[in-house]
């Protein structure tokens, strides 16, 4: 399951919980943050008739990208939130011709956005194809498939201040996904190494000189956190696998700083889920604590994730990684936070509302 499949799935179990009465609503003037932040609901593009909507990343312009629900089908959502004023009401990143499915992952500081975008192979919204859309529009245009898979499923998941993009493609016909990673948005992809003897992979993040950090499989079947280093001449070497926690069976890296240093969550024999901070060569440098997770990490050496892992009654969390003495809890019901920019504006989903928390 990637960590974008695992964040909607959050959101049914969170809109399942609001329409029984038994979660956390989406009204921002209901929560409560802790002194140093204040938190704002970011209102859906089409507020009449959509169920759910998440916050998945922040520029340090303010420029925080996402998904909503419009009461047929997902979209790509973008919100301005600038410095000291309220947020801008959203606008629809909307998907290719023809098609009902757009979502927005990852966005630059330049405010290019990549993500995905149903695809109408047979019919509408039939597959779908890696997208990004340009910094001063709401259109997508369809990545490079050259080389992949014929007629495989592809997602974007990050893209980098110089505009090199990563994300997915089926690489197969069981359906095992590739990491890949494209130069720029005009580029042909290139699928990254697995680790010797696995089948599928994923590249969630891009960090200090062009290094690309996920999850592949290894030869015992188990999913571990990796990063792929660049090499001197061009291109990537094999996949690194990143330092393991005791009892680990799973393990993913969400993303990384340009200093190196790497988060992401792994679960053990138990069940549970632990985030966790990896340094720069891949060694363990700290975990979390049981049933939190780790989504991303600024330049500044913060966290954001969230605590009460998959329990239903999650929160979000900021934690710092250079003290961690000085966390702070967010205090915002039913709430995970998945994006960050370097003056601490965090983003993600409260009950089954996008929000943001802009430190005061």
């Amino acid at each position: 399951m990637t960590r974008f499949t695992r964040i909607l799935a959050a959101l049914l179990v969170a809109a399942t919980l609001t329409l029984a009465g038994c979660g956390g609503g989406g009204d921002g003037g209901s929560t409560v943050a802790s002194s140093a932040f204040t938190p704002v609901e970011l209102t859906n593009p089409t507020p009449t008739g959509g169920a759910f909507s998440a916050g998945v990343a922040i520029n340090d312009t303010g420029l925080a990208v996402g998904f909503a629900d419009d009461g047929i089908s997902l979209k790509g959502a973008k919100w301005l939130i600038p410095p000291g004023q309220d947020p801008v009401p959203g606008e629809v990143l909307a998907p290719l011709a023809g098609n009902s499915y757009s979502a927005a992952y990852g966005v630059n500081l330049a405010g290019l956005t990549v993500g995905e975008s149903g695809t109408t192979l047979v019919i509408p919204d039939d597959s779908s194809v890696a997208v990004y859309w340009p910094a001063d529009g709401t259109s997508p245009v369809a990545l490079s498939t050259t080389g992949l898979f014929a007629g495989g499923a592809s997602a974007a998941f990050a893209i980098s201040p110089d505009d090199q993009i990563v994300g997915e493609a089926v690489a197969d016909t069981d359906g095992n996904t590739a990491a890949v990673v494209w130069d720029s948005p005009t580029a042909d992809p290139v699928i990254l190494a697995n680790l010797p003897g696995g089948s599928f992979s994923s590249a969630y993040a891009l960090g200090a000189e062009g290094r690309i950090v996920g999850e592949a499989q290894d030869d015992t079947g188990q999913i571990r956190a990796v990063a792929w280093l660049p090499l001197e001449g061009g291109g990537y070497d094999a996949p690194l696998a990143l330092d393991s926690v005791p009892e680990q069976v799973a393990g993913v890296a969400f993303s990384v700083d340009f200093s190196g240093r790497i988060v992401g969550e792994v679960e053990l024999l138990s069940g549970v889920n632990q985030g966790v901070l990896w340094d720069f060569d891949g060694s363990l440098v700290a975990t979390l604590g049981d049933d939190t997770s780790a989504q991303a990490i600024s330049d500044g050496n913060r966290i954001v994730g969230y605590a009460g892992a998959h329990s239903g009654s999650d929160f979000a969390m900021l934690w710092n990684g250079a003290n961690f003495n000085d966390n702070k809890t967010l205090e915002v019901p039913f709430s995970q936070a998945y994006g960050l920019n370097n003056s601490n504006t965090v983003v993600g989903v409260s009950g089954n509302q996008a929000f943001a928390a802009v430190r005061q």
